[in-house]
């Protein structure tokens, strides 16, 4: 049934104990900053979570919602607890006539971990909100790549580009790790088709944001069937990686004394002494930072993944252009036979 308020109409399940919102997916690396600001605008005809997590002006995170979504062990997963959340965090969105949204970017997968669980996500989403709208962002994947490793060496990683794609030593398989294959957005693309109807998810490039935000957000808004009191244009909150190419060179071989972070295992040889020596290294380094010595470092992890990936998405990106009747090959995306 549906629920009707001003200009908008919100579905509920027929017993009205179960909404039916957005849920943007992600995937990360793909503007999810920028959306999540409309998302946390009240004028956009959203509603995001009331107990909001602002990490950076304008960022929504739906903390307890996507925290037991995304992370409850199996067996202790259960549906019903789900709504009766969303209920608490999102009911209110009924009485204020606008669109509940559940936003967060690894509900597609983590690509460090290559993805493991997402369709154990995209399962679980089917199971809590059946009648919900999948919001999915996806971004060339020569782009995406380089984004990714370069924020996984800020984070606190240790391994180079060849390391972390192909890595030695014993053991390595035994639990999930980085693998070009979570970047072959059809895959997810099709089975959100499989289990939630074709009309029931958009999918849309990071490129079409940069290229007519407007027109961007028009085709979300309709989609979700909000009116929003006001168009969003360039430029949007957006998160920056703060690391080049020349500085993560270097920074990867100082990260364990610098942090403690889950990419790095916190790291043991972190402490207040070394962060102080870690961090005058960086500084070092950044001041020894010609434009050449920059250009020539990025110009290298550009080369590194143009080889890993040569002829890889080609087949993947030809399927995506079909199932989103979107061309891709003016944004750079390779649609070349392997």
């Amino acid at each position: 049934m549906e629920h009707s308020q001003g200009k908008l109409a919100i579905t509920y399940d027929a017993d009205n104990k179960c909404l039916a919102p957005l849920v943007h997916i992600g995937y990360a690396k793909a503007g999810s900053t920028s959306i999540q600001s409309v998302f946390g605008d009240p004028n956009s005809g959203f509603a995001c979570d009331r107990s909001l997590c602002l990490h950076k002006p304008g960022e929504v995170k739906n903390t307890r919602i996507v925290r037991y979504l995304a992370h409850t062990h199996d067996f202790e997963f259960d549906p019903e607890h789900l709504r009766f959340i969303t209920m608490e965090e999102l009911g209110w969105a009924q009485s204020a006539g606008r669109m509940p949204v559940i936003s967060y970017e690894l509900l597609a997968g983590s690509w460090l971990y290559g993805s493991h669980n997402c369709k154990l996500i995209a399962d679980r989403i089917k199971s809590v909100w059946p009648e919900a709208r999948i919001l999915m962002i996806y971004r060339e994947q020569k782009s995406m790549i380089n984004s990714a490793y370069r924020h996984y060496i800020k984070k606190g990683g240790t391994r180079s580009f060849d390391q972390l794609l192909n890595p030695k030593g014993t053991g390595h398989t035994r639990g999930p790790g980085f693998s070009l294959r979570h970047f072959k957005y059809d895959q997810l693309l099709t089975y959100y088709h499989k289990i939630f109807g074709i009309d029931k998810v958009l999918a849309l490039p990071l490129e079409l944001l940069r290229e007519d935000t407007s027109g961007f957000f028009g085709k979300i808004f309709e989609f979700a069937g909000v009116e929003p009191e006001h168009n969003y244009q360039l430029p949007m909150p957006h998160e920056k990686i703060g690391i080049d190419a020349y500085t993560a060179r270097y920074k990867r071989y100082v990260n364990p004394i610098l942090a403690k972070d889950y990419v790095n295992g916190y790291s043991v040889w972190c402490t207040p002494y070394t962060q102080a020596l870690g961090w005058l290294f960086i500084k070092v380094v950044q001041i020894l930072g010609t434009e050449r010595k920059r250009t020539s470092a990025a110009m290298k992890l550009e080369n590194e993944i143009t080889r890993a990936v040569a002829g890889y998405y080609g087949e993947s990106n030809r399927n995506l252009e079909s199932l989103t009747n979107i061309k891709l090959d003016k944004y750079g995306y390779d649609l070349q036979k392997s």
